[in-house]
């Protein structure tokens, strides 16, 4: 008992320890999955962001383009004639022809106001004339619109200065996002963003090369300002501490050897939804916007507009998760495996330990059988050997005592030498054909005599006596048997065999009228060397287990069975054989 359990304690831990290597396997297979789609579905969001930064710049470039490309003269309401590139201060002269600036009437949705900066601090716009300019306006009858662009200059008054424009407009194209993030490769992992940038900033070269974040003029004291060579344009946020942030594109000019500042004002609302409203097909969740950039970031490079100070954000895409992968199919491979390899095991470590039962149950039962007839075999013979016994009548009882035992003892040892024989498969049958009634008479003697030793008859009751079978004599006679033994041991007289046949199989029916087998005795009555107690005593019975094993095995091997009947009172036991394959035949011609 000790050895089963500790064997079974042993395979329990194996188990468990498979199952959690296996279970820690599948954890971190899973994670790495899980890890590898939330990588694609970052990429995938990485692309799909990129994909609408180009639309963004595709969009807003050549619009920035144009503002940058227009002529200086155009930030003055009127400009003379004669002088229109020189005098970018707007002093007029008496008899000048003036020419109303195109900005004048200009209307846009995304830039409301342009303005000019000189270097006295003085701000303009040529969309809010003053003075005679205005004058002129009017006397014109030019519908311009002011009132609204006049709130618009007085917040630019207020947040811009010369002194302001100049750091940030003359540091030169080093202030550029790739230029600075270049200087910072060495110090951040953010390499491949950078070149990321600089390649969709370079294939924007051609619409960008009036518009920049830095100036690209020299300083020099040129009073002549080229409209084909304006200064370019940089983007500044203007802090306003009451209304938020403004954005402005200002670029600096020269107007007699002095600085000035153009500029134009961005309404970045509007045009934050308008390049938003671009992108509506490049497969973005729902939720981006464009977020203000004072610093550009290496590890957010990628997600930075190249004209715009600002950085798209967009909330990543639930991470989906394959519904079967190769790594899923490997796992529950490898849990199959570990299911059939611990139920393969327990099934042979049962079988081992029920062959071991066996093995000592038989030990056992073969040594108590043996035990009794050896003992009576010595103290019998050495008494009629010493001449103990002088009474003849005792002398013949004692020799028939020693018979008995020795046919007993030649029962036990064929009831195993032919289980082991058809254990290992070594049985052949010898069929014949015989007729059921003289297949029972000949073994009908030795049955008889086995219920006489027990003190009881036996009733042979055989009907469709002539039908033939096809059968082994000797095994047939040996199943009947050890059926009888079985009955003379545990059942109740009286003691029945009949024998029936019909066209497909005969049957042999043994019925004692003793208690039966109980309900619990039955799933195992066939089991070898397995006896079953049943009432108080039968323990005593002789035998080692194996004649109703042995019997339903020869049966199987001649192509029947032995089964146990429901019947009451006691126990019915029926073999069955197959009839004889000539008489099937005729039968089915018939």
């Amino acid at each position: 008992m000790r050895l089963r359990t500790a064997t079974w304690t042993a395979f329990g831990a194996c188990v468990v320890c498979g199952a959690m290597l296996l279970a820690w396997m599948t954890t971190v297979m899973l994670a790495l999955e899980r890890a590898e789609a939330s990588a694609r579905a970052h990429a995938a969001h990485e692309v799909a962001l990129g994909g609408a930064l180009w639309q963004m710049d595709g969009w807003l470039l050549p619009i920035l383009a144009e503002e940058a490309q227009r002529p200086t003269s155009d930030y003055l309401a009127f400009n003379p004639v004669n002088d229109a590139y020189t005098n970018l201060l707007g002093k007029l002269s008496p008899g000048d022809v003036l020419t109303p600036s195109p900005l004048l009437t200009f209307r846009s949705e995304w830039f409301p106001l342009h303005f000019q900066v000189d270097a006295d601090g003085k701000v303009t716009s040529p969309q809010v004339p003053l003075g005679n300019q205005l004058d002129v306006a009017q006397s014109q009858a030019i519908p311009i619109a002011v009132d609204d662009k006049r709130e618009l200059l007085h917040r630019i008054k207020e947040l811009v200065s010369p002194s302001k424009l100049i750091a940030h407009c003359s540091v030169g194209n080093d202030n550029l996002p790739e230029q600075q993030l270049r200087k910072e490769q060495t110090a951040t992992d953010g390499a491949e963003s950078v070149t990321n940038y600089s390649q969709r900033a370079q294939a924007t070269t051609p619409a960008r090369q009036k518009m920049a974040w830095a100036a690209t003029t020299s300083d020099s004291d040129s009073t002549v300002v080229n409209p084909s060579s304006a200064a370019a344009l940089v983007p500044l946020w203007l802090d306003d501490p009451s209304r938020g942030a403004y954005l402005v594109f200002v670029r600096r000019v020269m107007a007699q050897g002095r600085p000035l500042f153009q500029g134009v004002l961005a309404d970045w609302s509007k045009l934050s939804a308008a390049l938003l409203a671009a992108i509506d097909d490049a497969g973005i969740a729902h939720g981006a916007r464009l977020v203000r950039v004072d610093q550009p970031d290496p590890k957010r490079v990628t997600h930075l507009l190249t004209v715009v100070p600002a950085c798209l954000e967009a909330t990543p895409p639930p991470v989906v998760m394959p519904g079967w992968t190769p790594g899923r199919t490997l796992l529950l491979t490898a849990w199959i495996a570990l299911l059939l390899t611990a139920l393969t095991v327990a099934l042979t470590l049962r079988a081992a330990l029920v062959f071991g039962d066996r093995r000592a149950r038989f030990a056992s039962a073969i040594t108590h059988e043996l035990r009794t007839p050896l003992t009576t075999f010595r103290m019998y013979s050495e008494m009629l050997a010493k001449g103990m016994v002088k009474d003849p009548a005792r002398q013949q009882h004692y020799l028939e005592t020693l018979q008995s035992e020795s046919d007993r003892l030649a029962r036990l040892v064929e009831n195993v030498l032919g289980y082991a024989r058809i254990e290992d498969g070594r049985f052949t049958a010898r069929i014949e054909r015989v007729a059921l009634g003289e297949l029972v008479a000949r073994a009908q003697p030795v049955l008889e005599r086995r219920a006489a030793d027990a003190g009881w008859t036996l009733v042979v009751h055989v009907q469709d006596g002539d039908v033939p079978i096809d059968a082994d004599i000797d095994a047939v006679g040996q199943i009947l048997f050890n059926l009888v033994d079985n009955a003379c041991k545990y059942g109740k007289p009286p003691l029945e065999l009949r024998a029936t046949a019909s066209r497909a199989q005969a049957k042999l029916s043994l019925r004692d009228h003793g208690v039966g087998v109980p309900a619990a005795q039955r799933a195992r009555i066939f089991t070898p060397f397995d006896r079953g107690a049943r009432e108080p005593g039968d323990n005593e019975v002789p035998g080692v287990g194996l004649g109703l094993a042995l019997a339903r095995e020869l049966a199987r091997d001649l192509g029947g069975n032995v089964v146990l009947e429901d019947t009451a009172p006691g126990a019915c036991f029926t073999l069955t054989l197959p009839a004889s394959a000539q008489r099937s035949g005729e039968g089915d011609r018939a």
